[in-house]
C-alpha cells in the first residue's frame, strides 16, 4: 500500500465518505433536537436546557439520548416524543427494535404493596418515545442513556 493509498484509507476512516459525513467515520454525528414534546411534557429550560438531544456514536453502532424534561401525563404508555429517523449527516437515530430508555425522576411510584417502581421510556423502531413507571407527583424527567440501533 503506497503512502498516498494509506493516507485516502485513514481520512476515509476519520472522516467517512466525501471527507466529511460521520456515517462510517470516527466523528460523533451531530447533535439532534427530538423537541418540543407532548402530552404536557416540556424540556426543562429553567435550569439553561435548550432540547432534547440524541447523538449517533458509528464506532459504537449506538446513539446518546440526553434530556431535561418537565412531567406532563404520567399514563403508562403516554407518548412523549418522536425521536427522528436520521440526523443531518444520514446516521440511523431509531432502533431497529423496541429498547429501554432509563428514566429518573424527583419522585417514584408506589407499585402494589409497598414497592418502588423505577420509571423508564420505551423507543420504538418507529421513533415513538413512550413513559412507564412514572409517579403522578414527579415534576422532573431526566433522561442520560445509551442505546443501540442495530439489534442485540
Amino acid at each position: 500500500m503506497s503512502a498516498s493509498e494509506k493516507a485516502y484509507w485513514l481520512d476515509q476512516l476519520i472522516n467517512g465518505p466525501g471527507g466529511g459525513s460521520s456515517v462510517t467515520g470516527l466523528y460523533p454525528g451531530p447533535l439532534t433536537a427530538f423537541n418540543p414534546l407532548s402530552n404536557g411534557w416540556a424540556v426543562n429550560t429553567g435550569i439553561g436546557v435548550s432540547g432534547v438531544w440524541v447523538r449517533y456514536y458509528p464506532l459504537l453502532r449506538a446513539v446518546f439520548m440526553s434530556a431535561m424534561m418537565t412531567c406532563g401525563t404520567t399514563t403508562d404508555g403516554t407518548q412523549i416524543a418522536t425521536v427522528p429517523a436520521t440526523d443531518s449527516a444520514g446516521n440511523p437515530l431509531r432502533p431497529s427494535q423496541i429498547v429501554t430508555v432509563n428514566l429518573s425522576t424527583d419522585s417514584q411510584r408506589i407499585a402494589a404493596g409497598s414497592n418502588n417502581e423505577g420509571a423508564r421510556c420505551h423507543l420504538g423502531s418507529g421513533g415513538s418515545l413512550t413513559v412507564f413507571g412514572v409517579s403522578a407527583s414527579a415534576t422532573v424527567g431526566e433522561i442520560s442513556a445509551w442505546y443501540h440501533v442495530d439489534p442485540l
